[in-house]
């Protein structure tokens, strides 16, 4: 875990290279291993046929690299029990979000908010989430909630 000052100040030095060397910042948000699984979870999921491959997603060094409708970018993200955390970058226009939440039902929203604030990234949370995590939605037997979904 960290803390909402210090996360950001992170997020920042690495999206602009800020004490790594240019060849050091570039290994680490450079594509290192594609990903070829449909999503992150549960591990050890088979590879998918090649032609039904993104092509977009791949693994850097620390973080998930992707190619969306506005360049290349990076992400990662992460859970407990309890809390819930994102960062998404983009390279050209070295603009990130970094969220922090005191509730893992927070994910829900990470896509949303993402998208309202940086427009549309092409951030793989499907990749990352599922079908339903990380954005907006909010599961009928969720004990406080109720609703169509």
């Amino acid at each position: 875990d960290t803390t909402i000052s210090d996360l950001p100040k992170f997020v920042a030095a690495l999206v602009r290279g800020d004490g790594l060397s240019a060849a050091s910042r570039a290994e680490m948000t450079k594509p290192q291993l594609h990903i070829t699984t449909t999503h992150q979870f549960p591990p050890f999921l088979p590879e998918l046929p090649v032609s039904e491959q993104r092509k977009d997603l791949y693994a850097g060094l620390g973080v998930v690299v992707f190619d969306g409708p506005q360049g290349r970018g990076f992400y990662k993200g992460g859970h407990d029990g309890q809390t819930a955390n994102t960062m998404v970058c983009l390279e050209a226009s070295q603009r990130c979000v970094v969220i922090l939440s005191n509730d893992v039902r927070s994910e829900a929203g990470f896509a949303d908010l993402v998208r309202f604030i940086l427009g549309d990234t092409g951030v793989p949370y499907d990749w990352e989430y599922g079908d339903h995590t990380g954005k907006s939605w909010v599961p009928v037997n969720l004990p406080g909630f109720g609703g169509d979904c």
